[in-house]
């Protein structure tokens, strides 16, 4: 009897932790759907905007869907955003995961905070693997953590705002991206 105390507990924390993170991946909701730029648009500094629904390229080809994932194209040239037609409000967690090119500087754009993707501000950014990228927004906190680490930490200028991606130099390439609202 004695021995059956420990196993029961461990079963129970794992299945305790395995709800838990069930619970927050149901709770998460999709930004990007893997197919095309719905649910976005362009903001570009010259020209009209460009809406993203049924579009799988975008601005002259800056951004494209390739097999799931946002390309981004080093070679294209423009300083273009694109953008979340809706608006994130409430304190969340945006999530994805990226492949920055080796001269990438790129940008997010949230509640009026920019972040840099570029290797000299991300100190332990893995070149040439995938890494894992969070928003954390509490209040008017936003944190910037790469690979669960935490970057920055920046005041928010509003309680709600679209989610930016901005091309500006280098290839860099997104996928998984969700948000998910805190409880």
């Amino acid at each position: 009897m004695r021995l059956m105390l420990p196993v029961l507990l461990t079963s129970l924390m794992i299945c305790s932790a395995a709800t838990m993170a069930k619970d927050e991946a149901d709770a998460a909701k999709p930004l990007f759907n893997g197919k095309d730029f719905a649910g976005w648009h362009s903001v570009a500094k010259k020209g009209d905007p460009e809406k993203g629904e049924g579009q799988t390229e975008l601005v002259k080809a800056r951004f494209k869907v390739v097999d799931g994932v946002i390309v981004v194209d080093g070679k294209t040239k423009g300083d273009v955003v694109l953008t979340t037609n809706d608006e994130l409000t409430g304190d969340l967690t945006i999530r994805f995961d990226y492949l920055a090119g080796p001269t990438c500087n790129n940008d997010l754009y949230f509640r009026g905070t920019k972040f840099d993707i570029k290797a000299k501000d991300i100190a332990n950014l893995k070149a040439g693997e995938w890494n894992h990228f969070e928003m954390v927004a509490k209040g008017k906190d936003v944190e910037f953590r790469n690979n669960g680490e935490l970057i920055k930490t920046l005041k928010a200028k509003a309680n709600a705002g679209t989610f930016g991606l901005r091309a500006e130099a280098g290839a860099i390439q997104y996928k998984n991206l969700t948000v998910t609202s805190a409880k």
